[in-house]
């Protein structure tokens, strides 16, 4: 990245994918979506996970660096992105049409008998909503727990390691920078879950 584009690129980092719900990766030259948020404006749009993206805004995917798309994802509210993709082999073209979003809290469920709890995304406030469900859950004797992480693909490091402490004690992991440890985390205390816990992935996860 040119070093002048730098600042503007920490502004899209701020952003993310709250103008669009959409999270694009690079897999050998190929761009594809990774997740694609159900409360979102790509979801609107009918973009799935898993769809290729061949360009956006008329800009070959294969031609332009992933950070210039990942700008472009985060423009102004209002903007129109029209998309060209494949999905199974057929070509697609929309219009993708940036626009703020809230993404929805944490929800349990029940399904076929069993009890999962969703998260469409890991923000600072999600460890927060998920002990409560934990509890509440806990009280009304659920010993058994589907933890749905499938779709999630941005979010709050910190929360994530938050999140985690509700399920684990001990040590959960360190962020690291080339010069070493910049910040370690630790659960203190013992997990707010203690029944049985199966956590559903995907390649967004």
């Amino acid at each position: 990245m040119p070093a002048g584009e730098v600042e503007r690129y920490l502004a899209t980092l701020e952003v993310g994918d709250r103008h669009s719900g959409l999270t694009l990766a690079q897999d050998r030259g190929i761009v594809f979506v990774a997740a694609a948020s159900p409360a979102g404006p790509a979801a609107s749009s009918e973009i799935e996970p898993g769809d290729i993206v061949s360009r956006i805004d008329g800009r070959s995917t294969r031609e332009t660096p992933l950070w210039e798309l990942q700008n472009l994802l985060a423009g102004e509210p209002g903007t129109e992105l029209p998309i060209e993709l494949l999905r199974r082999g057929e070509p697609q073209e929309l219009t993708l049409v940036l626009e703020p979003f809230v993404s929805p809290p944490p929800a349990i469920e029940s399904v076929d008998g069993a009890t999962v709890l969703s998260l469409p995304e890991i923000g600072p406030e999600t460890a927060r909503a998920v002990a409560e469900i934990l509890e509440g859950l806990t009280e009304e004797g659920v010993d058994r727990l589907l933890l749905d992480l499938r779709g999630v693909a941005n979010g709050d490091w910190e929360g994530a390691y938050e999140l985690a402490g509700l399920f684990v004690s001990g040590h959960l992991g360190e962020l690291r920078t080339r010069d070493g440890v910049l910040e370690s985390f630790d659960a203190e205390g013992d997990p707010v879950w203690t029944g049985h816990l199966v956590v559903l992935v995907d390649r967004a996860s």
